[in-house]
């Protein structure tokens, strides 16, 4: 059986130029401003896994499932949409970074500010909720997940050998990746 690869879509972080600029020296911790503004959005395509059945619109795309963004995290996803519905992993990302591991409690540890918390609510859905059996024997979906915080920290995990993804910084410099070993990074810059 061929393994395919996923084209995931986008995340994106928007911190407003205000947020930036204080005439009042009074005015508060300028970097928790800026985090407090920051405006997340997600969006994925209908791409799918390579070599699908042309004409085939993907289930990824649906709300939930294969993206989901609020004021803390944006997600996008690819893989076996199926299984992204089954257990609406873009949204699931979100509320475990959320619930599970504080993420947004201003009493949080600083570990979860460098994108700890956004990494293991990556991974417990990449290989744990989408590995799972879902009661019929299935053996569970291939695919993965881009994420990206208000602090800036980005994730991309899968459980496949592929996905075509990268990002962009600040400053123009362009990455990207498509295989599994190059996929262990977190950035933040």
């Amino acid at each position: 059986e061929q393994r395919k690869f996923g084209t995931v879509g986008c995340v994106a972080l928007y911190i407003p130029s205000w947020s930036n600029q204080s005439s009042d020296p009074h005015s508060g911790n300028i970097k928790e401003r800026i985090r407090l503004n920051a405006q997340l959005a997600s969006a994925t395509s209908t791409g799918g896994m390579t070599n699908v059945r042309h004409h085939r619109v993907g289930d990824s795309p649906i709300i939930g499932a294969g993206t989901w963004a609020n004021s803390l995290c944006a997600v996008s996803c690819t893989g076996h949409g199926e299984w992204f519905i089954r257990c609406a992993a873009a949204h699931d990302v979100v509320a475990r970074l959320e619930y599970k591991h504080c993420y947004g409690n201003d009493q949080i540890s600083s570990s979860y500010r460098n994108g700890e918390a956004l990494i293991n609510a990556v991974d417990e859905v990449v290989f744990g909720t989408l590995m799972g059996d879902g009661g019929n024997g299935d053996s569970g979906g291939d695919g993965g997940v881009i994420a990206l915080d208000r602090e800036g920290n980005f994730v991309g995990e899968m459980n496949c050998p592929g996905m075509y993804y990268g990002w962009v910084y600040e400053d123009g410099e362009m990455v990207t990746k498509i295989f599994w070993d190059e996929q262990a990074e977190t950035l933040s810059k």
